[in-house]
């Protein structure tokens, strides 16, 4: 899997409350405190009645296979991999191969109205903003999606 070029650099030593922690395990958790507790997530409740929805709705859309393995030829090789490890040159190179096989989920998907639950996974990775790289408040998160869930 590639790493942006923004977080090799990353600082094998984080401090935290004036202590040197240097265990990949510790710094990692620490960065998953810091990011998750600068995040703000209000409830959002939940409407008894969907409003309706005038045009054209998900499941009239259909995409074929010419489209998909050009959205997938499209996909940026610099960018890294994210929780599957399948890379962007990878599915490049297969684009032609496997384009049917994913039209085939995307239709499903936009005739069912569901995303897949492991295309919403993304692998978090801190990147480095400025001053001093030993604290944790000086990255900011950057989310690795699957490249395939992208262009979908």
């Amino acid at each position: 899997m590639s790493v942006p070029p923004d977080t090799k650099d990353t600082d094998t030593n984080v401090k935290v409350d004036r202590k040197l922690i240097s265990n990949p395990v510790e710094i990692a958790e620490h960065f998953n405190r810091y990011f998750t507790s600068i995040f703000s997530c209000d409830p959002v409740e939940s409407p008894t009645q969907l409003p309706s929805v005038s045009g054209q709705v998900l499941s009239e859309i259909s995409l074929t296979s010419f489209e998909v393995a050009s959205a997938l030829r499209s996909l940026n090789v610099s960018k890294a991999s994210g929780p599957d490890r399948i890379t962007a040159r990878l599915l490049i190179e297969t684009s032609e191969q496997i384009a049917p096989s994913l039209t085939l989920l995307f239709n499903k998907s936009l005739e069912e109205g569901v995303f897949p639950d492991e295309w919403k996974l993304a692998n978090i990775v801190p990147v480095y903003k400025k001053d001093n790289r030993q604290y944790v408040e000086n990255y900011r998160p950057i989310s690795l999606l699957i490249p395939s869930s992208q262009k979908f």
